[in-house]
Order: structure tokens, then C-alpha cells, then sequence
């Protein structure tokens, strides 16, 4: 089964590619309370996504590979836009939905230039003040880097069990998308446990 995520690395020369995880983790960061604190007007979101646009653009991945990270968020930022529509009015609706817009498009440039392991790296990097404390900061690393991959591979899933029910004219059975959506969850959560396992990683004493 294909899945496609919002963790796909793609390998580039790029000053993005180049720089430390952990310093585009903690960019990322600032740019979000950044673009959420600046942005008062929905004319002055254009600033941010014109950098933003700016920065994909220095990766050089191609325009197929960024949109199919993008497209399985933009349900989600038409029922919010929609939502700030009816309890606001359209400008904020454009504003909220931009800003959101923007934080996504500065997590996918990270991923498109960040491998796995060197997003666990700087993880682990930025956690180890808590080290100090008796805190797994390992595992705290891994379980970020897991659910960075995770949570768009189940939407890619849900994705997939909708369009085959589509296909079968079964669009209003909860039935008919639960059960097959939670056997290809257990099973790609099998395959998680069985690579972690392979490479040493698993709850017996010493590891």
C-alpha cells in the first residue's frame, strides 16, 4: 500500500537542506508565533506567504511533490475558513485560514529537507535539558519523529478507504469505513513495531 505523508524527504543542495535540524525546528517555532502574532490584517498575510513560497522554492522540489503534501490539509482549512465566515465575517475567515496556511507550507519546506533521522537528532538536541532530569529523551525524540509520520499516513488511509467507497456507491456507511480504516491502522502500526523491534528499540529492561 502506497502512503503518501507529509514527511517525505527530498534530497537537495539547498542552504535549507544544509542547515542543523534542530535550528529549523526552533525557526519553525518563531516563524509560527511570528506569522500568528504579526498578522492582525488579512492584507499583511501576503508578506508571509510570499517568503514562505520563496523558501519552497529554494528547496526545488517539484510542484507535484509539495502539492500532494498540501492537498490532504485543505479540507480541514475550508471547514475552519468556512466556520470564521459564519462567526466572523469573510476578511478574518481569509486571515486565520492564511496564517494556518502559512505555518503548514514552513512544516512541509523542514520535511521536504530533513531526513527521519536527523529530525530525531534534533529532537533529542533540543530535549536535552530534560536529561538532566531522568527524562527518555530518546524516545521522547523518536515518538515526535513517529508522529510526524504517523498522523499523515492515516490520513492518507482515510483518504484511500473513502475513494474505494466511492467507488462502490458506500459513502454513508460509518461500518463500511471504520472496519477496513482500522485494519490497515493495525496492521501499519505492526510494521512500526516490527522495524523498531528489528533495530533494537522495544520496552525489555535495557532498552
Amino acid at each position: 500500500m502506497a502512503i503518501r505523508t507529509l514527511g517525505v524527504y527530498y534530497p537537495g543542495t539547498s542552504f535549507l537542506h544544509r542547515l542543523p535540524a534542530a535550528a529549523k525546528l526552533v525557526g519553525l517555532v518563531l516563524w509560527v508565533v511570528a506569522v500568528a502574532a504579526g498578522c492582525r490584517q488579512v492584507s499583511w498575510v501576503a508578506v508571509p506567504l510570499v517568503l514562505v513560497g520563496i523558501l519552497l522554492a529554494v528547496v526545488h522540489a517539484p510542484v507535484r511533490i509539495i502539492w500532494t503534501q498540501i492537498w490532504p490539509t485543505l479540507p480541514l482549512l475550508v471547514l475552519i475558513g468556512l466556520y470564521q465566515w459564519w462567526a466572523v465575517d469573510w476578511q478574518e475567515a481569509l486571515r486565520i485560514t492564511g496564517i494556518i496556511l502559512c505555518c503548514i507550507l514552513a512544516a512541509i519546506s523542514i520535511t521536504l529537507t530533513t531526513r527521519v533521522t536527523e529530525m530525531i537528532d534534533g529532537y533529542a538536541i533540543l530535549l536535552r535539558p530534560l536529561h538532566c532530569l531522568g527524562a527518555p529523551t530518546d524516545r521522547i525524540a523518536l515518538a515526535f519523529a513517529l508522529t510526524l509520520q504517523t498522523i499523515p499516513a492515516i490520513s492518507a488511509m482515510v483518504n484511500e478507504v473513502r475513494e474505494s467507497l466511492w467507488s462502490r456507491g458506500a459513502t454513508r456507511s460509518l461500518r463500511a469505513l471504520t472496519t477496513p480504516l482500522l485494519s490497515r491502522i493495525l496492521h501499519y502500526a505492526d510494521g512500526v513495531a516490527d522495524a523498531l523491534v528489528a533495530r533494537g528499540i522495544d520496552d525489555s529492561p535495557g532498552h
